[in-house]
C-alpha cells in the first residue's frame, strides 16, 4: 500500500465507530466506502502527494479531474460529496498557497470549513470530523505568519487553546448549533468503544488530555516555520 493509501485507510479507521452507531451511521460508512466515493478521496490525496513533490501541474490536473467527477457523481447521502469537496478545497488551498496567493487560499480554506459544516448539518454522527476545523485554523494560522501578521497568527492560536478547553465551538452549524469538545465527547461516551477505540478517542474522552502542551509545540513551530503543510486527517 502507498503513502497516499496509507494516510487515506488512516482516516477511515477513525470512522469506524459509526458501525457502533446506528444502521443510517453504518450505512454512509459503507457507502463512503465503495470505490466510487472513496476512490475520488484518494485522488485528492495523491494531488497533495504531487504538490510536495513540486509537480504542480499534474496535482492541479488530478484536482480538476475530481471536482468533475463530484460534480456528475451519484451518491445517496450527499453528505459524502461534502465531505469530498472539504478535503478537496484544503487541497487547492495548498495550491494556492505554493502559487503565493494567500487571498485564493484563504478563501479556499473558508470552503473546506464550510463543507465541514454542511456535512454535519445533514448527519450529526459524523462529529469526528468536526476535528477537521482544527486543521483550518492551523493552516490560516500559517498563512498569517507568511504575511507577518502576527496578531492574527496569536489569535488563531489562542482559539485553539479555547477550543480544547470546551470554551470555543471547533465549528457553528448553519442551523447556529455550536459544536464542541463536550458535544464530541459526548458522542463517544454514547458508543460501546472498544480499549483502542477509547484511546483513540482519549483526546476527547480525558478531561486531562494534555492539549496546551501540544499547543505549545505548535505555536513554537508555527512561529518558526514559514512553510504551509496540510496534514492528513
Amino acid at each position: 500500500m502507498s503513502q497516499t493509501d496509507d494516510n487515506t485507510f488512516n482516516f477511515i479507521a477513525k470512522l469506524e465507530v459509526l458501525t457502533l452507531h446506528s444502521d443510517e451511521a453504518r450505512s454512509w460508512l459503507e457507502e463512503f466506502q465503495r470505490e466510487e466515493s472513496f476512490g475520488w478521496a484518494k485522488k485528492v490525496f495523491q494531488a497533495m502527494v504531487l504538490f510536495r513533490r513540486h509537480e504542480i501541474d499534474r496535482g492541479i490536473q488530478l484536482l480538476d479531474a475530481v471536482d468533475e467527477g463530484l460534480r456528475s457523481s451519484d451518491v445517496e447521502f450527499p453528505s459524502i460529496i461534502h465531505l469530498l469537496r472539504r478535503w478537496h478545497q484544503a487541497a487547492l488551498a495548498y495550491y494556492h498557497y505554493l502559487n503565493d496567493d494567500m487571498e485564493q487560499a484563504k478563501l479556499a480554506l473558508q470552503s473546506a470549513r464550510d463543507e465541514v459544516r454542511k456535512v454535519l448539518s445533514l448527519h450529526i454522527f459524523l462529529i469526528p470530523i468536526a476535528t477537521h476545523c482544527i486543521d483550518f485554523r492551523i493552516q490560516l494560522a500559517r498563512i498569517a505568519r507568511r504575511e507577518n501578521r502576527w496578531t492574527e497568527v496569536k489569535r488563531h492560536i489562542e482559539t485553539l487553546r479555547r477550543i480544547y478547553a470546551d470554551q470555543h465551538p471547533f465549528c457553528v452549524l448553519e442551523s447556529g448549533r455550536p459544536i464542541q469538545l463536550s458535544d464530541l465527547r459526548e458522542f463517544y461516551l454514547s458508543l460501546p468503544l472498544s480499549e483502542k477505540q477509547r484511546e483513540d478517542a482519549r483526546f476527547a474522552l480525558d478531561t486531562s488530555y494534555p492539549h496546551q502542551d501540544w499547543i505549545d509545540r505548535l505555536e513554537e513551530n508555527i512561529f518558526a516555520l514559514p512553510d504551509l503543510v496540510i496534514p492528513y486527517p
